[in-house]
């Protein structure tokens, strides 16, 4: 449709794919509304411009019936273009589809932004200053609590913690790239993470009080994903509510889906959309969503890596990508019924809030409000340690260093926790007899451990 006065049409009749010779080639069209024959041409290739005259048809209503005169040679395309009045393929019919389709996602929008007014918005937490005693809870707790769910990273961090404790030692073997780890003693605690953490760390050992990077592989992250819905869904209240927002996101995609057969788009049309547009599209949607839950509540990701300018990069490289990549099915949209592209607008922007209150949704309750207050201060305390303070804190524990290692890890700060031993000779943890090098084992050690236990590599553990 290259001009608003009139519209063109083109069709192949063969296709440009026939390798052999075609005699007594018939068609048979049929249009949706009567044509006038003058303005009926034949060409050579779709869009081509050399008019054929080896044909005979008539037109009789709405039918163009006719046959080619010659034979029709291989891979030679015909096509007809008929020149038609302005509209001649929109109609006065009501796509009930896109309006009934459209009905149902802002009812699933609405409900999940009720949802997220109920469940999501976190009050605003100060820091409190006051003496906090880090030592009633462990560091996955405080990691939770302070990136407001519990990460991969956190679970990590409790091999350090229940090495500390004395449940376990840790070695790296020099001559290969593997680690040992020996249980020392049986779990006499009352946590319910701690136990399974330690009970499923030795479960494919061959001696049952050792395990290695052989007997984790492939396995323990299965451990870790238990734990983490162990900790961050602690509640059927919880997981009700986030399955809520999940199946309203599942049922919104199919309702696309579903909607682009409909409304005529094949499969194949579907799919020749590309890979590239589909991963624009679903960076434009997963950082949209990030973006508007950093606006909607401020204290969502106070603590996270993910910052409002990265968000705010990544929405605007997935509309330029989606831009760029969809070009040629951005411009068919004019082909398209305006019903239809309201609704496909309607849908992105409504998954974009609905994947936002879901990212929200649940927020802390008041203890959990309260702990974070004392953990942004004990943070703050962790980094502002002076010289003498250190000393002090190490006459009184010489394994001080270590015990906090595992907190200043989920609270993201452990290079600066390690940067202020630097000229602090430090004995060896309890967990390990050997040259231990705190660097070492963290670079080395920790990721190579973390690179185990969850099936992909982590480059770069310390932070």
């Amino acid at each position: 449709d290259r001009s608003k006065k009139s519209d063109i049409f083109y069709y192949s009749l063969n296709g440009d794919k026939i390798d052999n010779y075609i005699e007594n080639f018939t068609f048979n069209i049929k249009m949706p509304k009567e044509i006038n024959k003058s303005n009926i041409k034949f060409i050579n290739g779709l869009f081509g411009q050399e008019e054929i005259d080896d044909i005979e048809y008539d037109v009789k209503e709405n039918n163009i019936v006719g046959r080619y005169t010659r034979i029709l040679l291989p891979k030679h395309e015909l096509a007809l273009k008929i020149d038609l009045d302005e509209g001649y393929f929109k109609t006065k019919n009501v796509n009930y589809s896109n309006i009934i389709f459209s009905i149902i996602i802002i009812v699933f929008t609405i409900y999940s932004v009720k949802l997220f007014k109920k469940h999501g918005i976190d009050k605003e937490v100060f820091c409190v200053n006051d003496f906090f005693s880090i030592e009633k809870y462990n560091s996955l707790e405080i990691g939770k609590v302070f990136n407001q769910n519990a990460r991969k990273e956190d679970v990590l961090s409790l091999f350090i913690y229940l090495a500390n404790k004395g449940y376990i030692s840790i070695h790296k073997n020099s001559k290969s790239n593997d680690f040992t780890i020996k249980k020392l003693k049986e779990y006499d605690g009352n946590k319910k993470d701690e136990k399974l953490f330690l009970s499923e760390l030795f479960k494919n050992s061959e001696k049952c009080d050792i395990t290695n990077k052989k007997d984790l592989t492939n396995s323990f992250y299965k451990t870790i994903n238990k734990i983490l819905e162990l900790v961050n869904y602690s509640s059927k209240k919880d997981i009700i509510i986030n399955n809520k927002v999940n199946i309203y996101i599942f049922i919104t995609i199919s309702l696309l889906f579903v909607n682009l057969l409909l409304n005529g788009l094949y499969l194949e049309e579907i799919i020749e959309l590309g890979l590239f547009s589909f991963l624009a599209l679903v960076l434009l949607i997963i950082s949209g969503a990030l973006l508007l839950s950093k606006i909607i509540d401020k204290n969502q990701f106070k603590n996270g890596k993910v910052s409002t300018i990265a968000c705010l990069s990544f929405f605007i490289t997935g509309i330029i990508l989606l831009i760029i990549i969809s070009y040629p099915i951005i411009t068919s949209f004019m082909y398209l019924e305006i019903d239809f592209i309201i609704f496909i607008i309607l849908t992105i922007i409504s998954l974009i809030i609905m994947l936002s209150c879901k990212i929200c949704i649940p927020k802390r309750n008041k203890k959990d409000n309260e702990l974070l207050g004392k953990i942004l201060g004990f943070k703050k305390y962790l980094e502002d340690l002076t010289i003498i303070e250190i000393k002090n804190n190490l006459k009184e524990n010489p394994n001080y260093f270590y015990d906090m290692l595992p907190y200043a890890y989920v609270l993201g700060i452990s290079k600066i926790w390690i940067k202020k031993y630097d000229k602090i000779k430090l004995k060896n943890p309890i967990w390990d007899d050997n040259n231990f090098d705190i660097s070492e084992f963290m670079d080395k050690t920790l990721v190579l451990i973390n690179d185990t236990v969850n099936g992909y590599p982590f480059s770069n553990i310390l932070e």
